[in-house]
């Protein structure tokens, strides 16, 4: 039977610090001069502009990771996402950046690892899984709340429900108390996801001289299968599947690949014909902010640059 009590606020420290949604270790590969203290221009597609930014002040919420769970401090899980993932991933975005080299069998790895993990830190993973539980427990509100569970109700606990009670009852609203849930199934998901990631083969591909730059976005990790039109659709589940791929940039030059063998000689044609219009079109497609070294894109739509509006005097 449904309650409408509200739940009770945690006494726990609360970490409010600004966890980064996309780190900063990526974002800062898509300044203009290549460093995490850089301009990133971040391209808004509901406002239809560009704006100046940097990579600390982009993509982050407070809290974002924060725990409330026995045997989890608040800051628990953004300080394993700062050690584990993004610590050793940054250094080595940071060296092939630099030298626009191949990255060895096991720093390939680790890069790997930090694609599956950003697939699942973002806004649309939660949403999502929210839309996941919501739909469970609606249907289990539903049922709860007929009149005939109200009467066994009643029956069995010596209670009786007016109209009106039970009517508020069947109001309730689905929503998540804090981000334990997400944060736990982020955590859950990431192990059984490496399973998968590694079947695919792996490379990282240095785009040629004269081919234009590519983009990051607040969804960088995508999964896509090859339609059969030949364009590639992004995907949020199926990664299983004998057709899939996953793709992630690292900078403006280089793109990480993932793909069963059935894909490889999809993408690799792709890659010879320096498709960079289509791979920075899955890198946004489900995204809410664009990152890039310039206020353009390959493949996007033109959108102008804000300018700080002049003081009046």
């Amino acid at each position: 039977m449904p309650t409408t009590s509200a739940p009770v606020p945690s006494t726990r420290p609360k970490d409010n610090r600004r966890h980064h949604k996309v780190p900063v270790a990526l974002l800062g590969r898509f300044t203009d001069d290549g460093t995490d203290d850089g301009l990133l221009y971040v391209g808004d597609p509901l406002k239809k502009e560009w704006r100046p930014s940097t990579p600390r002040a982009e993509c982050a919420e407070r809290g974002y990771y924060a725990v409330d769970a026995d045997g989890w401090g608040p800051g628990d899980v953004e300080d394993m996402l700062a050690e584990e993932i993004d610590g050793p991933a940054g250094a080595i975005l940071k060296s092939i950046a630099a030298t626009q080299r191949e990255p060895s069998k096991p720093e390939t790895g680790v890069l790997v690892q930090f694609l599956g993990m950003q697939a699942l830190r973002v806004d649309q993973f939660r949403k999502a899984l929210f839309a996941h539980d919501k739909a469970i427990a609606d249907r289990v509100i539903a049922e709860s709340s007929t009149d005939v569970a109200f009467d066994e109700y009643e029956r069995a606990h010596g209670v009786k429900f007016p109209p009106e009670k039970r009517a508020k009852m069947r109001e309730i609203n689905f929503e998540y108390v804090g981000n334990t849930r997400p944060v736990d199934q982020m955590l859950r998901t990431f192990g059984n996801l490496l399973n998968d990631l590694r079947r695919l083969r792996w490379r990282v591909v240095t785009l040629p001289m004269g081919s234009p730059n590519l983009v990051c976005s607040d969804h960088p990790a995508s999964y896509v299968r090859v339609r059969e039109d030949g364009r590639l659709q992004t995907i949020m589940g199926g990664w299983a599947r004998p057709d899939v791929a996953a793709l992630m940039p690292l900078s403006t030059r280089q793109l990480l690949i993932g793909s069963t063998e059935a894909l490889v000689p999809l993408l690799d044609d792709r890659i010879d014909r320096c498709a960079v219009s289509e791979f920075n079109h899955v890198t946004v497609m489900a995204a809410r902010w664009i990152y890039a070294s310039e206020p353009k894109g390959a493949g996007l739509r033109p959108l102008p640059l804000r300018t700080p509006k002049a003081s009046v005097t």
